[in-house]
């Protein structure tokens, strides 16, 4: 079972850190068995799945808080690998990719992740 969440805290521990949108993005050590998982209990309550493969977290993260799980595991289908993979499964990896961005001043996090991407 692996739980997927994101905490704001700053670096160094101390107070300072700002309120923030985030959001996260799964990257599989082989996409032909990538293919092949699936998240347990996914919460499409506070997380929204973008079209650029990012799960947007919806809610303004505040200091010292977490967001609510995304999930609280993965299920990789046997059968929907094929089986010139299946050697490869005790290696495979799934790697949580995590991005903030300052809340303020935007009233929603699409509007906050669209500035951000026009600076990039």
């Amino acid at each position: 079972k692996k739980k997927v969440w994101v905490t704001n805290r700053s670096v160094d521990g101390k107070e300072g850190s700002t309120d923030c949108y985030v959001r996260v993005a799964l990257v599989y050590s082989n996409s032909d068995i990538g293919k092949a998982v699936t998240m347990k209990n996914t919460d499409s309550e506070n997380w929204i799945y973008g079209d650029d493969g990012f799960y947007y977290y919806k809610n303004v993260l505040k200091e010292g808080e977490s967001t609510r799980p995304l999930c609280t595991g993965f299920m990789v289908e046997a059968e929907k690998i094929e089986k010139t993979y299946w050697e490869e499964l005790k290696d495979f990896q799934i790697q949580v990719y995590e991005e903030s961005v300052e809340a303020k001043p935007y009233e929603s996090c699409q509007a906050a992740w669209e500035v951000y991407e026009k600076q990039s």
